[in-house]
């Protein structure tokens, strides 16, 4: 009998205390030694943001200090994760006094502070700053900069041991810091997959050009490797991950629920601090494909054994989250959707088209490489074919192309989904208006019920009306 490293743990709702395996012997996830000296982790309550201040300074002391981090005269990086210009209330952004309360501790040991992120969809970083309330508050606790990418200079910097990519594109201003400093927003990312949070591997993305998220933008694998790359880039400069997870998003990503877990979890190591984020909200800690990747490209642990759990103890900020659940399937009963090795980039947009949806026609999805296609679709007024694949003769059986034109119109889509689709806006109707897409795409790939209401109300109103309401 191997006794876990902690006790009543649930991971989706099964409650474990032991377990066993084939002859009660360890087996490791990865082939390779033990680590010599665990992995620590600091977890601190943290009900309200007004207690911010003293359970990020409770966290860093149990981890050792600030002195542990950097030294006077250090050049500090610490990014926040901003990936739109919204208030924080919407549990979308890191909080402000999360920031502030870091700038300042940092700045307390002597260092040089400089705020940087990069948020999706070229959003301008300094727009971003002021709507979040993170340029006020990082500036009142004595930030020396707010960096903008759209003023920074990249540079390639080599990747060790790559798996995506041999080089990626970083702010030359981190390249020349000292030391780097993360501060992931305890949040769901479908991207990653159902059981899997966007926290300190995936928030790298925000570190490279828009155009080369788009590479990795499709499916979990992708994304996972592609930001273990540019985490192994900078590995040399990382020195903490700090979670905000006061607030925090549930279900969907961006347009879930605001819930409320509670705590800071902060480490050095960036695959614990995952690992303990994971367990917290229910989720196995190997269930993101980012953690399986990152641990065997040597940037940390998700083995319990090999974390030492500082502060409270896990079972005591047990918060469940609901997970992205897919939806494979539109609400609206004139729409039939075909599949063929869909990637879950192709299953996103084929859930926001045909952008306006009239009740007196029928339409047919298509979306994949080599997609089923039963009989010719000579009942359908309108055929939409999703992402490159499911465009290209050559990618599918004999007879797919002749049954797809039986339909009186066929619409081909045929950039790859995800950030590309939405960048290139050419699908027409209520998604000519910038950020729709996005949008109607995010909130309609999962189940209503792990959606704000409010959010999937005025999609479904886009689509049905066929007038844009942002």
């Amino acid at each position: 009998m191997i006794q876990q490293p902690f006790e009543h743990k649930k991971y989706g709702g099964v409650e474990a205390i032991a377990s066993t395996n084939s002859g009660n012997l360890y087996v490791p996830f990865i082939d390779r030694p033990r680590q010599e000296k665990k992995s620590e982790v600091a977890i601190t309550r943290c009900l309200d943001y007004s207690q911010a201040g003293a359970a990020i300074r409770e966290a860093i002391h149990l981890l050792g200090g600030v002195e542990r981090f950097c030294k006077e005269g250090d050049q500090v990086i610490i990014k926040p994760n901003i990936v739109f210009p919204v208030p924080w209330e919407m549990a979308e952004t890191t909080h402000p006094a999360v920031v502030s309360e870091v700038v300042r501790i940092f700045k307390e040991a002597g260092a040089v502070v400089k705020i940087l992120e990069r948020p999706a969809f070229n959003t301008r970083a300094s727009v971003a700053y002021e709507v979040t309330g993170i340029k006020k508050a990082a500036l009142e606790a004595g930030a020396d900069e707010l960096l903008d990418w759209v003023e920074e200079e990249y540079i390639e910097v080599k990747v060790p041991n790559p798996r995506s990519f041999a080089e990626v594109k970083i702010p030359k201003s981190l390249m020349e810091a000292d030391v780097f400093v993360d501060l992931p927003k305890l949040k769901n990312n479908f991207v990653l997959g159902p059981g899997a949070l966007t926290l300190s591997i995936k928030s790298k993305i925000g570190l490279i050009p828009q155009e080369d998220r788009e590479l990795i933008h499709r499916t979990p694998v992708d994304m996972a490797a592609g930001c273990c790359d540019i985490a192994k880039a900078i590995n040399h400069k990382h020195r903490l991950s700090l979670v905000d997870g006061v607030y925090a998003m549930e279900g969907a990503s961006h347009y879930g629920t605001i819930c409320r877990p509670g705590v800071i979890v902060a480490s050095p190591d960036l695959v614990a601090v995952e690992a303990v984020c994971h367990a917290i909200v229910g989720y196995h800690p190997l269930e993101s494909p980012a953690v399986q990747l990152a641990m065997k490209d040597g940037l940390g642990t998700a083995d319990f054994f090999e974390i030492d759990i500082l502060g409270t103890r896990i079972q005591d900020v047990y918060y469940p989250f609901v997970r992205s659940l897919t939806r494979y399937v539109q609400k609206y009963a004139n729409v039939k959707e075909h599949f063929g090795g869909t990637c879950p980039a192709c299953l996103l947009a084929m859930m926001a088209v045909p952008p306006f949806v009239d009740p007196q026609k029928k339409y047919a999805i298509v979306a994949g490489t080599r997609a089923l296609v039963a009989e010719p679709l000579s009942d359908f007024d309108e055929v939409y074919l999703v992402g490159q694949c499911a465009c290209r003769a050559d990618h599918q059986f004999p007879g797919f192309m002749d049954k797809v034109k039986a339909a009186k119109k066929v619409i081909r889509m045929g950039t790859c989904p995800g950030h590309e689709t939405v960048h290139r806006r050419k699908w027409g109707g209520v998604y000519d208006a910038r950020m729709l897409l996005s949008v109607d795409m995010t909130a309609g790939f999962c189940l209503p019920d792990t959606v704000r209401y409010t959010v999937l109300k005025a999609g479904y109103e886009r689509r049905e009306k066929g007038t844009p309401k942002v």
